[in-house]
């Protein structure tokens, strides 16, 4: 960004931050689909840091069956909002 003798030099930003080329911008806006959410929530490590609401994920993996539509629908909710309402 600065030469030795205090001179700007530009960022180019292009280079910084490369634009994704093809398919992976529209991979990237597919919704995401329950296989996904269930790869992931049973690759993670069950013993992990708990949530805000004091659980580990070893509960929800062990309570799937029970919890996992309101999961999937809470998660994609966040995941396509960012927000829980």
């Amino acid at each position: 960004m600065f030469e030795a003798k205090g001179k700007f030099i530009p960022l180019d930003f292009q280079v910084c931050f490369p634009s994704l080329e093809g398919g992976v911008n529209m991979a990237l806006a597919q919704p995401f689909s329950l296989a996904k959410i269930i790869n992931v929530m049973f690759h993670m490590g069950a013993f992990k840091a708990q949530g805000e609401d004091s659980l580990q994920l070893v509960f929800y993996q062990s309570q799937w069956a029970k919890v996992g539509q309101s999961m999937f629908q809470l998660i994609n909710m966040f995941l396509n909002s960012s927000k829980i309402k």
